[in-house]
């Protein structure tokens, strides 16, 4: 299919388009782990982010960032009444 070219588009901005997918908690939670350098639970992102974020909206963006691989999960120590799960940068993101 030919387009005319009124129709014809420049080159798509990836840049932009990805800016505007990545959602802001997830970037702040990257460089959380990053920063701080060894595994952390849960709770101890949302201290980091001062509390402004509810633990099921934390829980959610890490788990979101887990299915794609970006962060590793596993069973940490198990405090009175669950196992508390860290969470960590796959080290495939690492160069």
């Amino acid at each position: 299919m030919q387009m005319s070219d009124d129709a014809k588009q420049t080159e798509f901005d990836w840049a932009s388009t990805v800016a505007l997918l990545i959602h802001p908690m997830k970037v702040m939670i990257l460089e959380a782990l990053i920063s701080v350098g060894q595994p952390l639970t849960t709770r101890d992102l949302q201290t980091i982010l001062r509390g402004r974020y509810s633990m099921s909206h934390v829980s959610y963006h890490v788990d979101t960032l887990a299915k794609v691989g970006i962060v590793t999960q596993s069973d940490g120590s198990r405090d009175d009444r669950r196992r508390k799960r860290t969470h960590s940068i796959s080290d495939q993101f690492f160069v």
